[in-house]
């Protein structure tokens, strides 16, 4: 039973079920309206997410925990740099970038 309450709180602080959420409302932001994209979409994502988890437990049992936290932690302080660079290159005050990355979010 602890072991269940644990795997709740960890599933609500990963995000996923925020991304889950809030999809439908992003995809129709972005020009997808049509209802059976955005459930592939949701569905592919489900999938991605089920094969990451599965290979991420997998992978445990070969580096050990340790080494798949300094991989996991190093791929996503370069995704954060390059997602930064493109909304400073985005944001230049001609289209839409200047909406959604402004400078002020990235100091």
């Amino acid at each position: 039973m602890l072991q269940a309450d644990r795997e709740l709180v960890f599933c609500q602080l990963s995000g996923n079920n925020t991304i889950s959420y809030y999809l439908g409302t992003v995809l129709t932001t972005a020009g997808i309206t049509s209802v059976p994209t955005q459930l592939a979409i949701n569905i592919g994502l489900s999938v991605w997410n089920l094969c990451c988890a599965v290979l991420g437990s997998i992978y445990v049992d070969k580096f050990g925990r340790r080494i798949e936290f300094c991989m996991s932690y190093q791929v996503f302080t370069i995704f954060k740099v390059l997602t930064m660079t493109s909304c400073l290159h985005i944001g230049d005050g001609t289209d839409l970038g200047d909406q959604y990355c402004s400078h002020q979010d990235l100091q």
